[in-house]
């Protein structure tokens, strides 16, 4: 585990809300046919900019190492993710789709129309370059 409190403490903080769970839930609440999507080791599938790469450096007894992608315990990883998701998500998002961080809720009112509205979600996040988990 990696301690980020010092860079944690110097990072100017993106101060985006997370949506409100009970709004969510509200969406969700008329709808009949659902499906709920994890995405893969979530926050590893975000690039790091370049320019942060070294502010995330670390040593073990094998050497020096630094994130690639952003890990989990930075001040911004939530709401840098779940702005991703939801921009990646725009063109469903609230139609047939809410997002939780790396949880992804499809909803719909009838099963003809559930599986082309999973199929159109995956399509998207396919060509986005993501990937979920299908144990889950």
């Amino acid at each position: 585990c990696i301690d980020f409190r010092r860079l944690n403490a110097v990072t100017k903080r993106d101060v985006t809300p997370l949506p409100r769970v009970d709004d969510l839930l509200q969406k969700l609440s008329p709808e009949k046919v659902f499906t709920g999507v994890d995405m893969w080791k979530g926050y590893w599938q975000v690039p790091l900019h370049e320019d942060d790469v070294e502010k995330t450096a670390f040593n073990t007894p094998f050497g020096l190492y630094e994130w690639l992608f952003m890990p989990m315990g930075l001040t911004n990883a939530g709401a840098t993710y779940q702005a991703m998701m939801q921009e990646i998500l725009q063109e469903h998002l609230y139609k047939r789709v809410v997002v939780y961080l790396d949880d992804v809720f499809i909803f719909s009112d009838n099963e003809d129309d559930h599986l082309q509205d999973v199929m159109a979600v995956f399509r998207t996040l396919h060509d986005a370059g993501l990937k979920t988990r299908p144990d889950k």
